[in-house]
């Protein structure tokens, strides 16, 4: 699992960890920092010994294992402190929180350099493998990948409100390209720096190098020395997707140790990549997974797990899952295609495909590497050639190569088609869509009920007060129908508060909360519209009702740490009040001031306000604030308290309840919901 690999891995655990609630404890700072410094020691001491047995051993297939099964423990070790303790939530940015896992691999790296002394006999030093490691893995990903996610953050909030339907798909489409592309075309000068890389100097190996560039017909900006100290590196690359930005690179080891035949041989295979534009086959793959990924996010697929195990570790699961799929098994074949073409293209250069074959063996002997040692990226080095061998018996073979891949790409670019107009199809055709804008939601909820009994049965009980049956239909209901669902409800509410009046909206949550009560553990797979659910249920279950029972105000304190993570990171007045008002009915009104006053100043800001309506609600939370107040000093003084104030007349009182879990409802797998 070479390089980059296990760094998505790691941004995917800190992407969903992230989401999420704490598993086991949600340390604070100092704690957590401590047990992930006890966590790097002990997993320091296992690897070292570890690292001590393979090397003893001098067999080379059990170097691979350990270095596979090493990855695989660092991912693991680093998801259990982000999903059970809160690494991910409590350390601010995905650099920051990325660091940790980056430690756990400079660690690996560290006793990894005695195992490979052990089994391949190169006097690699630890530091010499941790930097090689380090700028060949780590920091690429670090430097291209999370700063732009940490510095592209703020503007999220902006990208939501503003950058809806298909424009915004479209336009959120072609800002992800356009990063790519940049990073692809801009990034190769840095990446070179990074390396070590040194133009070769002025000679005799320069200029065959430069004559073999021209006679491939692929221009270079630059070919370059790969200085990698503390160890030997038998290898060379090509960088950049244009030609003002193309850089060959030759490690030192390479240019003095390999003969000239066979360094041609080489640097043909490099620049067949750049002729033959895999670096642009690449990119096409990445743009048919980002469509993949935006269809289903659309389409609400969802993979039900086991009863028993919380939601986010499903999901989070199914996504490391997709991605070793999609990339170690899918994109590992095309890669491996390309290797093959390449290597036709250094036979091609080199005028003999016996050149390539010798080069092929020749690094493997040089590295201390079997030539049956697998490789996901590029087959064996006996596989390749094997390959060459027949082609060399039967030259056809060659032209059949290349228009398999000719085909791979057409196949790549239809498939591009079809799922970019099937994102169109949905936008315009899904449900969800129809359902947060369906004129009389309330009948539209009861046409679906119709043809699902298990669902109106579920329904009824709901609405008395029981929502355990709807809680049973949500867990084994698709994230579309999950969504259709919520969206009804939203346009319930919305409809409610905009023929109602002030607090209307509120008041019609509140009679709807014990169907919205199991979507707060059963999410709808929209992160926006999770985030709305919460706060609308929050704010209908404090402020819907002038009495509010102790569940109603059991389940708003659950939903606080959810509104105060979002806040933390867009200042939106309407989750501001939200959070105000529940501290307020809990008793603790100084935060509920300090979230009112931070309540006030968004809602200066908001754009989305008339002039009118900002006065109306400047005022309504105004009084808010100044009740908070007056309660806090009330408290210390021993006063009466006023109660919280509210917009528009009182709910009535509410019917009989049954008594509510606070924790997710139990699955009943006989039980069957349909859509």
């Amino acid at each position: 699992m070479p390089g980059l690999l296990p760094f998505l891995f790691a941004l995917v655990i800190v992407d969903q960890a992230g989401r999420s609630q704490p598993h086991i404890r949600e340390l604070s700072f100092w704690p957590l920092l401590a047990l992930a410094g006890c966590a790097i020691l002990v997993w320091a001491l296992l690897g070292l010994g570890v690292a001590w047995l393979v090397g003893r051993s001098g067999r080379y297939r059990w170097l691979g294992v350990y270095d596979l099964a090493a990855q695989s423990a660092a991912i693991a070790l680093f998801a259990g402190l982000c999903f059970g303790f809160g690494w991910a939530s409590v350390i601010p940015g995905t650099v920051l929180d990325l660091l940790l896992f980056v430690a756990f691999m400079l660690v690996h790296w560290w006793a990894f350099a005695g195992a490979v002394r052990g089994v391949s006999g190169h006097p690699w030093t630890r530091m010499g493998m941790v930097l090689h490691q380090l700028r060949f893995g780590a920091l690429p990903l670090l430097v291209a990948v999370s700063a732009i996610v940490d510095l592209t953050l703020p503007l999220m909030p902006w990208i939501e409100q503003h950058l809806t339907g298909l424009a915004g798909l479209a336009l959120g489409w072609i800002g992800i390209n356009t990063l790519m592309l940049a990073m692809l075309v801009l990034v190769p000068p840095l990446l070179v720096r990074l390396w070590g890389g040194r133009p070769l100097p002025l000679g005799p190996v320069r200029d065959r190098l430069q004559h073999a560039c021209d006679a491939m017909g692929v221009r270079v900006h630059q070919l370059m020395r790969w200085p990698v100290p503390g160890g030997k590196v038998y290898n060379a690359a090509v960088v950049g997707m244009v030609p003002r930005f193309r850089y060959v690179l030759f490690t030192d080891d390479l240019l003095r140790d390999l003969p000239e035949r066979e360094l041609m041989a080489v640097v043909g295979h490099e620049l067949g990549h750049a002729r033959h534009g895999h670096l642009w086959l690449f990119f096409l793959f990445a743009n048919v997974v980002m469509a993949g990924s935006m269809l289903v996010d659309h389409l609400g697929f969802r993979i039900p797990g086991p009863p028993g195990i919380p939601e986010d570790l499903i999901q989070a699961a199914v996504a490391l899952l997709a991605i070793a799929a999609l990339w170690r098994v899918i994109f590992g074949f095309l890669s491996r295609a390309c290797e093959r073409q390449a290597d036709l293209a250094g036979a091609e250069l080199a005028g003999d495909v016996g050149a390539m074959e010798a080069a092929l063996k020749s690094v493997a002997r040089l590295s201390g590497q079997p030539e049956n040692a697998p490789n996901w990226r590029h087959y064996t080095i006996a596989e390749r050639v094997g390959f060459l061998q027949r082609v060399r018996a039967d030259p056809p073979l060659a032209r059949t190569h290349h228009r398999t891949l000719g085909a791979m790409r057409f196949s790549l670019i239809l498939l591009l088609v079809v799922m970019i107009a099937s994102l169109a199809m949905n936008h315009f055709f899904n449900p969800v869509r129809a359902a947060g804008t369906a004129a009389d939601p309330a009948a539209e909820l009861q046409r679906i009920a119709d043809t699902d009994a298990v669902l109106q049965e579920a329904l009824n009980r709901a609405d008395v007060g029981d929502p355990t049956e709807l809680g049973i239909w949500y867990s084994r209901a698709s994230n579309l129908q999950r969504q259709t669902f919520l969206g009804l409800h939203f346009s319930m509410m919305g409809i409610a508060a905009k023929n109602g009046g002030p607090g209307a909206g509120e008041r019609e949550g509140y009679r709807l909360r014990h169907r919205l009560r199991p979507l707060v553990w059963y999410r709808c797979g929209n992160p926006q519209w999770d985030l709305m659910l919460d706060n609308d249920l929050a704010a209908a279950l404090v402020t819907g009702t002038d009495n509010p029972t102790a569940a109603d105000r059991e389940l708003a304190q659950q939903l606080l740490p959810r509104l105060e993570a979002a806040v933390a990171t867009q200042s939106v007045w309407e989750y501001l009040d939200t959070i105000a008002c529940v501290h307020f009915v809990l008793g603790n009104f100084q935060k509920s001031k300090d979230a009112f006053s931070t309540a006030l100043s968004a809602l200066g800001t908001d754009s989305k306000l008339s002039d009118a309506e900002r006065a109306v609600y400047h005022a309504l939370v105004t009084k808010r604030l100044d009740a908070a107040e007056a309660n806090r000093l009330a408290a210390k003084e021993g006063r009466a308290l006023l109660a919280l104030p509210l917009e528009g007349a009182a709910a009535p009182a509410p019917p009989a309840e049954q008594p509510h879990p606070t924790t997710p409802p139990p699955r009943n797998d006989s039980d069957k919901a349909t859509a």
